[in-house]
């Protein structure tokens, strides 16, 4: 039994979404992502800006969103991020004709400072007139190409306005919507709440998709009890943990999947790291790979390394006990099946941990491709 959804003509396996994270979301992390099972994996933004588009800038960053030997056949998702409806346009016809991408997204979810002084985003939220007139011109700019908005609940409590925005959005001609449960003010303090988006799946006859939050298996059948929507996507609680996404896929699909022993999961994510090569220079690959080696690190061994606080973004989450219902718990048992090998049993050797301890601090201090190469091989030689 598959849980699948579709946006518009474009069928997807399962109702997991990758998130779109500016810094994050790259080829290479989308990549790994879709091997292991995400149904659909959106870009990271690319600025639609008139001084980056004549420079050829927001061009550039395009094609470093391109997945190269893409033969998964999952419809590949970009995301546009400005607050102009020209500008915007001018982008979206660059994917089409460029054929970057067979669904387009429009960025109104971004709370960061940056954007929202730029009045995008989030922002745009304020501005209901305006987001008429973006969406409008992005929708015409992209002809065939189905056009779908990621937003949040509001602007602040007091003025949740994603029902009415949501509603315009199905009547222009947008194919799907995402919502993350948390207003432009939150950020991403407190906890995401899921009844605004139930509100809007209630209403809209386009597929609505849950995001924030979701940073488990519990969490995500708590969440689609709640909101019944079409898809579930999800963001930080990613990094560094595709094996997460695997677990979700599985859910979905009702698929078994047994969990990889400590050697696969690093390995896998050395070959996530040696993949940054074939997209980045050098210099900005080296540092590039650098957190997310440690986002591994984290997940892979997290009672040798702290948890991680989700990449440092300020969160004040205080986590709602689960608890699931006897079917949930079945279904739960039946397709998870934990690895043979765990952390468990790295910890009973001191030496072994002794040397994990210091994993972190000596892949920072790397600078060159082949120096990142040779010491990822001698830490699957350790861990063998």
């Amino acid at each position: 039994m598959s849980h699948g959804f579709k946006i518009d003509k474009h069928q997807f396996k399962n109702n997991i979404v990758l998130a779109p994270m500016a810094g994050i979301t790259d080829a290479p992390y989308r990549n790994i992502h879709l091997k292991h099972g995400v149904g659909y994996a959106v870009s990271e933004m690319v600025l639609a800006n008139n001084q980056f588009l004549a420079q050829g800038k927001s061009a550039e960053h395009l094609q470093i969103q391109e997945i190269k030997d893409n033969n998964l056949g999952v419809p590949r998702g970009i995301q546009i991020l400005g607050h102009t409806p020209e500008d915007m346009a001018s982008l979206t016809k660059i994917i089409v004709k460029q054929n970057l991408a067979e669904v387009i997204d429009i960025n109104m979810g971004c709370p960061a400072k940056k954007v929202v002084k730029k009045a995008a985003g989030s922002a745009l939220m304020a501005d209901v007139p305006l987001v008429k007139e973006i969406l409008k011109s992005v929708i015409e700019a992209a002809g065939d190409v189905p056009v779908t908005l990621k937003m949040r609940t509001g602007v602040d409590k007091q003025n949740k306005n994603a029902l009415d925005i949501a509603l315009m959005a199905q009547d222009l001609g947008i194919k799907a919507i995402t919502i993350h449960g948390r207003t432009r003010e939150d950020l991403f303090r407190g906890q995401a709440e899921y009844e605004t988006i139930a509100r809007v799946k209630e209403a809209l006859e386009i597929p609505v998709i849950a995001n924030g939050d979701i940073d488990s298996v519990e969490k995500y059948l708590y969440v689609s009890d709640i909101t019944k929507a079409d898809a579930y996507m999800i963001g930080r609680a990613s990094q560094g943990n595709p094996w997460l996404i695997a677990k979700l896929a599985s859910i979905s699909e009702r698929s078994k999947y047994i969990e990889p022993d400590i050697f696969e999961k690093f390995s896998l994510a050395s070959d996530h790291i040696l993949d940054i090569a074939n997209y980045y220079p050098e210099q900005i690959g080296v540092k590039i790979a650098r957190k997310h080696f440690i986002w591994y690190l984290e997940n892979i061994f997290p009672s040798i390394y702290t948890a991680k606080s989700y990449n440092n973004l300020e969160s004040e989450r205080i986590q709602t006990p689960i608890s699931l219902n006897s079917s949930q718990i079945n279904l739960v048992e039946d397709l998870l099946v934990r690895p043979v090998i765990g952390e468990e049993h790295i910890l009973q050797d001191s030496k072994l941990v002794e040397h994990i301890q210091q994993w972190r601090s000596q892949f920072i201090q790397l600078v060159s491709y082949r120096e990142l190469e040779d010491f990822l091989s001698d830490c699957l030689a350790t861990l063998k």
